[in-house]
């Protein structure tokens, strides 16, 4: 890890070694990371890999019922940090790690994410297109045989595979006035 000017590191932004390939970071992530970020007492949500200003960033969410704050970001952060650290074998390439909340638009990464906000609107990005789109909005209906249920706006509900997805996240539904929004 590189010091600045001043000595002291960044508390959010460090620099580490990571493969971009999704699955692979998936991988790690399920099964070193997420047992890292639950050993702290916090749910592993998940993880993914953008560029940003042309170097990868590994953003790790995170949340807890009582919410996340920049004290639970930065403990995290630095517990996998040092866990990284000792493991640079793991990724081969120079990467940013970000820890983060969720927040209100929280991404889905897993099935279980799906059925546990059924009921709520999502945006999916798929790969191939269905009902004519590779981008939806849809409320969640949850899970079936055939994959994620949902529910276009126009009233039909149709599955899309899980393996197609490739990113998905609730969408804030503010309720109208005079309404009590849903919690979720």
């Amino acid at each position: 890890m590189r010091a600045s000017k001043s000595g002291l590191r960044p508390l959010f932004v460090f620099y580490r070694s990571i493969a971009l390939r999704k699955q692979e970071v998936t991988s790690v992530f399920q099964e070193t990371l997420a047992s890292l970020v639950e050993d702290l007492g916090y749910e592993p949500v998940g993880v993914e890999v953008v560029k940003e200003s042309g170097l990868p960033v590994l953003r790790v969410y995170i949340d807890s019922l009582g919410g996340i704050g920049v004290d639970d970001c930065t403990r995290v952060s630095r517990h996998l940090s040092e866990y990284l650290d000792t493991h640079e074998d793991i990724f081969p390439t120079r990467y940013t790690l970000e820890v983060s909340s969720p927040g209100l638009e929280r991404p889905l990464f897993r099935r279980e994410d799906y059925r546990r906000f059924a009921g709520r609107k999502a945006r999916l990005k798929l790969s191939k297109k269905i009902e004519g789109k590779k981008q939806m909005t849809a409320r969640l209906e949850g899970l079936s045989d055939e994959g994620i249920r949902l529910l276009l706006e126009e009233g039909t509900e149709i599955a899309v595979p899980f393996e197609i997805i490739v990113k998905a996240h609730l969408v804030f539904d503010e309720a109208p006035k005079g309404q009590k929004g849903r919690k979720g």
